[in-house]
């Protein structure tokens, strides 16, 4: 039997991409998917550019990747979780990859396989001459990565919704601190686009941000450690 899962697609003025990333949810072989977006206070609202009535809505005043992942979990009613930004985009297989692996060893509490990233073709060649794009596979250890089960988030907690931190990497230095079998696949499970605004602008701020996400790790760990 096939466990269903819920499909959270985070939203923020990705207006040229979000109906490419819905479309390849909804091309999954996986035939159990409920789909929500949450519209984190974009400048126009999605509902003013798609069709947003064959899905769940939310649209929310502005907080983060944190708190629109938060959203989507707390409004989801299947087991196993899965997690897309409006600019990415999904291998038609990957569901069914992920929960196949997780449902295959049910201690699991989650499922992750390979990004491949790709410089998104509408970009003007000398924007694309300006973004790095290593041809390598990258580890899908990230939330837009994996299945999760749900019950992970009541075992670790949420997302923080502190802007001043990478809250994806704070909540996998819970997952990691939990010491959870991890499952690890081979698959490509997640196209990871490149564009113009989504590369930081500011590296000050990002590495800022990136050394208070490794001090929030670091002492998860020492507390795991102590315990």
């Amino acid at each position: 039997m096939t466990t269903p899962i819920s499909v959270i697609v985070t939203y923020y003025n990705e207006r040229h991409y979000i109906a490419e990333a819905i479309d390849s949810v909804r091309a999954q072989t996986h035939p159990a998917i409920e789909l929500i977006v949450v519209d984190d206070g974009s400048a126009e609202p999605l509902s003013d550019h798609i069709d947003v009535t064959d899905f769940t809505y939310i649209r929310q005043d502005n907080g983060g990747d944190g708190m629109a992942r938060n959203t989507g979990v707390r409004h989801a009613s299947h087991p196993l979780i899965a997690f897309l930004d409006a600019d990415d985009v999904w291998p038609r297989e990957r569901l069914m990859i992920l929960s196949s692996a997780q449902q295959a060893r049910p201690t699991a509490a989650l499922a992750y396989g390979q990004v491949k990233q790709f410089i998104s073709p509408e970009l003007p060649e000398k924007s694309k001459a300006l973004i790095h794009c290593p041809p390598e596979l990258k580890t899908g250890f990230m939330p837009t990565g994996m299945v999760i089960r749900r019950d992970c988030f009541e075992q670790i907690g949420w997302f923080s919704e502190n802007r001043e931190i990478h809250s994806h990497m704070e909540w996998m230095g819970k997952v990691r601190a939990a010491q959870f079998d991890l499952i690890a696949v081979d698959d490509v499970v997640l196209y990871r686009r490149l564009h113009d605004t989504n590369m930081s602008h500011n590296k000050v701020e990002k590495s800022q941000r990136l050394l208070r996400a490794a001090r929030g790790m670091i002492k998860q760990r020492r507390t795991s450690t102590e315990q």
